[in-house]
This record gives C-alpha cells, structure tokens and sequence, in this order.
C-alpha cells in the first residue's frame, strides 16, 4: 500500500484513527511476527514474558494489574460478559441517554451490553444539583453489579469520581471506568484536560478501568483493561478470554511504546503521537510558512495559497476534543472547486488527505510528522501540476440542467455523465467514467436499473421506469427515468442515455395520502375505512376461524371535559399503544370510532381469543399501578366464527354486544376509581394539611348540627366537605398557585371548576346525590356568585354551609403565595361580607361556635 498523508489537522480523523507508532514499537511487532509462540518467556529471549504487561502499567499509573486485549470494543465486551451476565450496570453519566452510539465511545455500547448478557441501567442527569446518591440510589437493585463511568471528552462537567467509588462500595458494586481517551503523561501544558491522565482515575479508586492502546498512549488500538486483581482474574477466567486476547504483536508493539514512558523526555520525542501534541505553536508555524510559501513559489500564481492560525481537535465531533493551537495552509482556484482539488491529491503516488472548508482545501501540519513535510510538498506539486493540464472542455449543455443525465454501456459502465449526476453522487464527472456502475451503486438501486438498459438495448425501443437512488449523504430519493437508445456512429447502440427528474416530493406526497387514507391520524392504527375492508376481504373460508375483539375506552368524555381534548387524545395514543402490543402483523388492528377500538385475527379460535383479551386486561393494570396517569379502562369483548356462514359482520356485532355487556357489569366500579383518582389528584392539587382537613369536617359537623340537621344530612354534608373542590383537578395549577392578579381568561377557568366537580360527581349513584351542592358552592347570598348567579334560600343550605366553612379554612390556612391570616383577621373579613357573600344567619352562628368549640385550636 502507497503511505498516505493526514494533512487535516485532526488526528484521529475518519480513518485514520490510528496514530503512527514509535520505531520501538514497530521494530518490537516485526519481531514478535517473525517469530514463534512458543519462544515467549524463554531466558535470553527479547520477546514479550507473560506477566509483563502488567508489571509494566502497575509502575507506570500504579494499578495492581492490567491485560491486553484485541480492541476496545473486545475489552469492554469481555468486561460486562465477565463481571455483569444477566445481571445491571448502573450507568452514571448522560453520555449515553440518547443515543445506542455513545456519541462519547467509537462503538455502541447498550448494544455491546446485549450481547454480553448484561442490562444497562441508565440513571437521570437533568436533576441540577442531584449528587450521586440521589442520581444512583433509585437504580440500585438485588441485581446490580456494575457502577459504570465514561470519561466525557470535554469535560464540561467534572464527575465527582471519589463520591462514584464510594457509592459503589456503599452498595457492593463493582466501579469501572470508561475513557475515551487515556494518557500517562501530564499533558495540561499543551492544553489537555488533566482528567485524561489514567493515573488521576486509579487514584479515584477505581475497580476497573477499560481505555485504548492508541488513544493517546501512542500505541497500537488494543484495548485495555487495568484495575483490582481480584477483579482482573474473574476477567481472565472468562470462557471467552482466550478469544478476544490481543496477539503477540499487538502485545509487543504496546509493551516497546510503555518502556518509553519511562523517562517522559524520550516519551514526548520518541512517541509519534505525543511529539505531535507537545510540538510548539512555533514550530507549527515555521513548518506551515515553509509551505505555503513553497506553494506560492511552485504554482505560478495559478492558485491562491493562504496562511491562518486556527485551533484544532484532536478528533471530530461529536466532541471536538482537546483544542490544540495551529495553522492551516489554505488552496484554491478560479478553475477547479475545493472537491476536484481533493479528488486529485487523493490519487497522487503518496495519496494527501486534506480538509475543505469555505470552497478552500487546508492542509495542516500539526499532526503530521515533520519528516513528511517534503513528501506533501512533493505530492501536492505533483498532482496539481497533472490536475492544470487536464483538458478544458466547452461547457455542455447538459451541465447547466439540474436533471440527471447520464449513459451506461452493455459493460456497465458510465460513459457519460453530467454534472448534477456526479455532483448527487458527491463526485466529478471524470472520477466516474468508464467505472463499473455496480461499484458505486446497492445492488438494490443497480438492479431495476440494469434490467431497464438490457429492455432498452434489445428493442432498440425507449422505456421508463420509477427508481429509488441514495445520493451521496445517505438521502433516498426517487426518480421518473426515461431510457432512450444511445447510437453509434456505425448505426448501432452504444449504450442507453438515462434522464432521471426528481419526483420524491411528488412520491412523500402520493404516500402520505396513502397512509392517512388507511390510517388514523391520532394513533397510527388502522382507520375504519381500512378495517372495514378487510373485515370484506378476510370473509372467505380460507381465513377461518376468525376472532375480532371489541374495545371501549371509559370515562374518555369526562376526560376530555374536565382536562381538555390534548389529555383525551394522549390517553387514546396510551390505549393504542397497549392495544396493540399482544397482536401478530397479520392482525387487523384499528381505532373504529371515537373511544372505540377493534381488532380482527384471522384464523384464531375462541380460546386464544379469550386469552389475548386476559392479555390486554393485564397490561391495562400495570399501566394503572403508576398511579400517576389518568387510569385506563377499557370494556373489552370478543367473538369468534369458525365458517363464513353466517359472515364476519355478525362476528362483530357479537364482540360488540359482548363488550357493551362488559361495559355495564363494571360500570360502577370504574366510576368509583375515577372518582378516588380524581379525589388523590384533588388533595394533592391543593394545600390543605391532613390535620387541617379534619378541622373544616369537624366545623361542618359541628354548624349542620347546630342548624337541626338529621343524620342522614350530616353523613350528606361530610361527603361534601370531601369531595367539594374536586373540580379543581381541571385547573391548571401554575393558575391556583399564581401570586399576581388572574386574567380574565384566568377567571374564567377558576370559575369552571364547580361545573367539572358537578359533571364528575355525577359519575356514581353515591356521589350524585352531592352533585347540586358542589354546584353551588361559590354562589353569593346577594346573587353575585357563579356558576348560575343564585341568591339568598335559592343556594342550597349545604352549599352555604360549605361556603362560609371553607372561605374561613382558607383564610385562615397559609398558601405558597400569601401568609395566613389570624382568627381575628378572618373573623373581621366573614363579618364584611355578611349579607353579601355569605349567609347572615349562618355567619353569626358560625361566629358563636368558633371559639365554643375550639374549632380554631
């Protein structure tokens, strides 16, 4: 192979994620590889002796021992499949909460894990201020082995490892440590993060700490594991051990780079790697003028060459890591883009792998090695010296249309392209002629194609076709191409000229209408046009027995009436969603109307059909433990047929009929646990204490009996001082605990809530009874009160009652945006609004048995 040249300014940069190696390390490899297995460990031999390794890294960063392994991918495997099989791995850290790709690590770790047999567990970061025990505590479990880590690249915010390794001691776990990039040495003079160096993360007392041979060791990209003993032998015990272990190779290029770090001044100039990082801006800038002033010298004015400082990563995103201050060289030309520039340099007898920024190419030496500055030079003048002789051809019509064009001969071949062919492939016309279409394309996008040219060139007759091409970011697009003969001087076909207009906007479209024509827009099932159809196509014998099960969402208008229609639509998305689950691909799953669902299952007996709904019954209770949604309730029914006799559509009136018989046999009891979810949600809206609860309970027994009342109204006028204020679970609490004036449209909702409290006491035959008073409870005895402007006797005698009690209880309780009042305070306020508000007679009783009854204390 012909050595390339990173001249990126990036180090670890696509695929050259490997830096070069140390002659030592070179030299120990070539050894190693010229010689036999069995010599290891023979006295006089210079081979690597068993053990070694280890010896070496417990001098060098201090742990107790370490192992080599082929890559890092291989280390961390082994780790989970040795330490955490079927067990958890506590992941602290938010490196991987949104992506399976760390977006931290070069490999996906969750899917490493499966693998392994192991559960990751990730914990929450967005707690401001949450330390770890709060963060880690709620995932700990009797299944939890590991406490995982990962090195952040950046660095913005520092993890307390000491408070890591003490959490996981706490609580027996095993603590490993991810790094992404590893270092011995101290490398914060030449602008990198301190937490990088290993020897910071043994201190921290880590079990286990898992990071590269290459990055930034300097070595080959093995992967390493370091750590306890205790802990490295279950690891070297593994089933799996000898498999992922790193070959004597490997082994001896990594244990040559370690010798040098011995002494830090023979590491910094004999490592490859870190004589790149500890090279001086100086330096950096000397060797890029050397360039660019080469350049200028050499191309005779026909480029413009420039000269920039700039910092730059040591790897590209997603982190940007470890900025590192240099210069770039910039090229360009009024006769090529920065695109052909690279494809030349690329093709060159020493290939150059340069940047493109802005429509300029950039070359960088600080990570290059200063003993290639003149092959660079060498190449770049080669090439660019061949790219300005190449032909300049009149610009062809067919360049400046934005249809793709281009002509395949019966070789495959291109033998023409235009320029928005090549540039949606992401080249040049010319890196693509006379190459094998098969080459550049998916055997899926080649094929129709190639079926297409042999149509075309055996009937001599045009042709079109509807095609998906990928262009060169990864995008599918699709294509009306039209296939014409391409004839040849001689009369014959030379190949077959292909005119491709993008129609995928027309395509979304076309499949959108598609989808929302079969779909519901809400929940994604099935709509009842589609299910209807396929309720006609599955009536044929072939299909029998057929089973359809029938559902019906409880409550879904009292939801939508007292939280809204957004909360109704998220619980029919909840309901679909559980639906759903227990079903084949070749079931027929739809949302048939409003709070109605149906499903058919074609060939499945009543057995099974009856099983499936004891399924979804099931999931219906998990959902509803959380406690902290809307509960679900769902009247379901099912029927089968097992010939087509009497015809599928008498399958579905029975399920239905067998649903509604559902709906009316536990219609009590899902009214009553509305109701206690509603009462929960209520109590925990608002601000009264349990004690405090007690107290206004204690003063409407105590006034309903002072007032005559019987026994079976003072067990009515209890369950009212309960449940009055229940409406209140459909107002937005940012509006109750508001501290300023309330809007208009703030009013408004406030004053709704005794309407809501009146529709959901309505649900049950106990409640029912109350629902008028809760009505009425904010009406005013001079008729300035609401919802229906009552006056005087109109208002019931409990809602008076409940009126005067809880204006008092209010007053007299504190609030997140006032301080409470004083007996004598609120006292003074219910005498104000005597005759306007509340009922005189009822205040002044009241006012009597206040202080009679220590109802205050």
């Amino acid at each position: 192979m012909r050595p390339s040249i990173n001249a990126t300014g990036m180090l670890f940069y696509n695929g050259y994620k490997e830096p070069p190696l140390a002659a030592e390390a070179v030299c120990a490899s070539n050894a190693a590889a010229c010689s036999h297995g069995v010599t290891e460990g023979v006295p006089g031999s210079d081979l690597p002796r068993r053990g070694r390794f280890g010896r070496l890294f417990s001098e060098l960063a201090g742990v107790e021992d370490a192992l080599v392994l082929n890559n890092i991918s291989a280390a961390v495997f082994l780790v989970f499949h040795a330490l955490a099989e079927e067990k958890e791995i506590i992941v602290h850290g938010k490196e991987i909460s949104n992506n399976d790709d760390t977006g931290e690590t070069s490999f996906p770790l969750s899917t490493l894990a499966k693998q392994s047999g192991a559960k990751l567990i990730l914990t929450d970061q967005k707690e401001n201020g949450a330390g770890v025990d709060d963060v880690c505590g709620r995932a700990v479990s009797d299944n939890s082995a590991c406490l995982l880590t990962i090195g952040s690249a950046d660095c913005a915010e520092p993890v307390d490892e000491g408070a890591l390794v003490r959490f996981a001691e706490k609580h027996n776990l095993i603590s490993i440590k991810l790094m992404d990039f590893a270092t011995l040495l101290d490398l914060t003079p030449f602008g990198l993060p301190e937490s990088w160096q290993l020897q910071k993360s043994v201190a921290a007392g880590f079990d286990i700490i898992i990071f590269s041979g290459d990055k930034l060791l300097g070595g080959p990209p093995a992967g390493i594991v370091a750590g306890k003993k205790k802990h490295l032998l279950s690891i070297k015990k593994d089933s799996l051990m000898s498999a992922f272990s790193a070959d004597r190779m490997k082994k001896a290029a990594l244990e040559a780079t370690l010798e040098l770090y011995f002494d830090k001044e023979e590491a910094l100039q004999k490592i490859p790697l870190l004589r790149m990082i500890s090279a001086r801006p100086e330096d950096i800038e000397r060797r890029a003028r050397y360039l660019a002033d080469t350049l200028k010298s050499s191309l005779n004015g026909n480029f413009e060459v420039g000269l920039t400082l700039e910092s730059v990563p040591l790897a590209g995103p997603p982190h940007e890591a470890g900025m590192l201050q240099s210069y770039h060289v910039s090229l360009s030309s009024p006769d090529y883009s920065a695109r052909q520039i690279c494809s030349l340099l690329s093709k060159g007898e020493h290939p150059v792998v340069a940047g493109n920024k802005n429509g300029k190419v950039l070359f960088n030496p600080r990570f290059m090695l200063e003993e290639e500055d003149d092959l660079l030079i060498n190449s770049l003048l080669a090439v660019l010296e061949e790219g300005k002789q190449l032909e300049k051809e009149e610009i062809n019509v067919l360049d400046i249309i934005p249809t793709l064009v281009w002509v395949l001969d019966a070789d495959d071949r291109f033998v023409f392209l235009n320029k928005a062919s090549a540039m949606f492939w992401g080249t040049i016309p010319e890196d693509l002629l006379h190459t094998d279409i098969k080459k550049k394309l998916a055997e899926p996008e080649v094929k129709p194609l190639l079926e297409a040219r042999d149509q075309v060139l055996a009937s001599g007759e045009g042709h079109k076709i509807e095609a998906e091409l990928v262009d060169s970011v990864g995008t599918a697009r699709w294509f009306d191409i039209e296939l014409t003969p391409f004839h040849n001087s001689k009369g014959g076909y030379s190949g077959v000229l292909f005119t491709a207009s993008d129609v995928t906007e027309h395509k979304q479209n076309e499949e959108k209408l598609k989808y929302l024509g079969m779909h519901d827009y809400l929940t994604g099932l099935y709509n009842r046009l589609y299910f209807e159809e396929e309720m006609s196509r599955l009536d044929a014998e072939r299909h029998y027995p057929i089973s359809i099960i029938s559902c019906d969402v409880d409550g879904l208008k009292l939801v939508n009436d007292i939280f809204g229609h957004g909360k109704g639509d998220e619980l029919l998305e909840t309901v679909a969603s559980i639906i759903k689950k227990p079903f084949r691909s070749s079931d027929v799953v739809a949302r048939v109307g409003g709070d109605e669902f149906a499903v058919i299952l074609p060939r499945t007996d009543e057995n099974v059909a009856r099983e499936i709904t004891g399924r979804i019954r099931k999931l219906v209770e998990e959902h509803n433990k959380n406690g902290r949604t809307i509960p679900i309730s769902l009247s379901i029914g099912c029927a089968t047929g097992t010939s087509s006799a009497a015809g599928i559509k008498d399958i579905f009136e029975r399920a239905d009929n067998d649903m509604y018989k559902n709906k009316f046999e536990r219609s009590d009891e899902m009214k009553r646990k509305t109701i206690n979810f509603l009462l929960d949600l209520s109590y925990k809206k608002d601000f009264k204490r349990e004690r405090a609860d007690e107290r206004l309970r204690r003063m409407v027994l105590v006034l309903g009996q002072a007032v005559g009342m019987s026994v079976e109204e003072i067990k009515k006028i209890l369950l009212l001082s309960r449940i009055y204020d229940i409406g209140e679970v459909g107002i937005d609490k940012k509006i109750i605990l508001k501290e300023g004036e309330l809007s208009a449209s703030e009013w408004d909702e406030i004053k709704s809530h005794p309407e809501i409290g009146w529709r959901i006491a309505k649900l049950h035959p106990e409640t029912a009874l109350i629902a008028d008073y809760i009505l009425q409870h904010h009406e005013h005895w001079d008729g300035g009160g609401y919802p229906r402007g009552l006056r005087g006797n109109n208002i019931h005698l409990f809602s008076r009652i409940i009126s005067i009690i809880d204006a008092y209880e209010a007053m007299t309780s504190p609030r997140p945006y006032r301080d409470a009042l004083t007996h004598e305070e609120a006292i003074e306020e219910l005498k104000k609004n005597r005759g306007i508000q509340f009922d005189p007679r009822l205040i002044d009783i009241f006012i009597s048995l206040l202080d009679g009854e220590s109802l205050i204390k």
